[in-house]
């Protein structure tokens, strides 16, 4: 028997939105995961790679030497932190491309299979927007925290729904930016409240992933011995992993989140009940009549 899929368009409550994000998780695990191995995995070992060469020069004691009168290891480290973030924004676009065509199949009752290609196009036609988007995203929150911290916080959240408008609804740059503030108008402290929790849950789950790291430096604590290369390298890359895998939990959990409030405010669904009511009574009339 086919599974019933979630109508992600609905209005929740703010605890139906994180039980709905863990829901759709475990119905798309499968899905979501090959298509993740195929389009965020290998970025996520070039990554990793460049991570090692930091891994080397720790390790060969050359990190005082590496960091020193700005050396290469700063030069590293900068490479390492932009690509992470590059990396981060690339799984975000996945994301919320899937759940675009996830929505877009449900709406128009088509059999709801996603594949890689259909993905990729999805990602494509939007991703220059997108990360156009996320520089001024970015800009909009480091301002922010420069003016005072709480600036940076307050615009962070009620930018949040941005890539979905830009992403899901087909919004222009600013347009995006606009309707995210307008979805978030009197709901910033509820939205805020969400955020963090999703945030939280997604944090005290990936230390799960972390559980190698304690274990090695356990070890290097209780017999002296330092940790050898391949053994960081190995618990990092687990550890690396699983946070870009828990990220796509809280990701989802934001797409959730969107949904449910532009359904509380453009009310789609029920409207579009409402045009399926009407459809059937006049088809039923019109049988009466023959």
């Amino acid at each position: 028997m086919q599974t019933k899929r979630i109508n992600l368009l609905e209005k929740r409550t703010f605890s139906d939105e994180l039980t709905v994000t863990f829901q759709f998780i475990k119905q798309e695990f499968k899905s979501l995961i090959k298509a993740f191995s195929a389009i965020v995995l290998p970025l996520i070992f070039v990554e990793l790679f460049l991570q090692g060469f930091l891994l080397r020069d720790i390790l060969g004691g050359a990190a005082r030497n590496a960091f020193a009168d700005g050396g290469s290891g700063w030069t590293t480290m900068l490479v390492n932190y932009l690509l992470a973030i590059f990396v981060f924004a690339w799984l975000q676009l996945f994301v919320l491309s899937y759940l675009r065509l996830y929505t877009d199949k449900y709406l128009q009752q088509e059999e709801i299979k996603i594949s890689f290609l259909e993905l990729l196009k999805v990602m494509g036609r939007n991703s220059g927007l997108f990360f156009v988007l996320g520089i001024v995203y970015l800009f909009y929150v480091v301002m922010g925290c420069v003016i005072f911290i709480l600036p940076g916080i307050y615009i962070s959240v009620i930018f949040i729904f941005s890539s979905c408008f830009l992403i899901i609804r087909d919004r222009k740059l600013f347009s995006a930016f606009a309707s995210s503030a307008d979805l978030c108008r009197g709901q910033w402290w509820n939205t805020f409240g969400y955020i963090l929790l999703c945030s939280l849950i997604v944090s005290m789950l990936g230390y799960v992933f972390n559980l190698p790291y304690l274990g090695i430096f356990l070890e290097a604590y209780l017999t002296g011995n330092q940790p050898g290369l391949f053994e960081l390298t190995l618990v990092n890359s687990v550890g690396t992993i699983g946070r870009y895998l828990m990220n796509i939990v809280f990701i989802v959990g934001i797409g959730v989140r969107f949904f449910s409030r532009l359904e509380r405010k453009e009310h789609r669904t029920l409207l579009d009940k409402i045009g399926q009511i009407g459809t059937e009574e006049r088809t039923e009339g019109g049988e009466d009549g023959v």
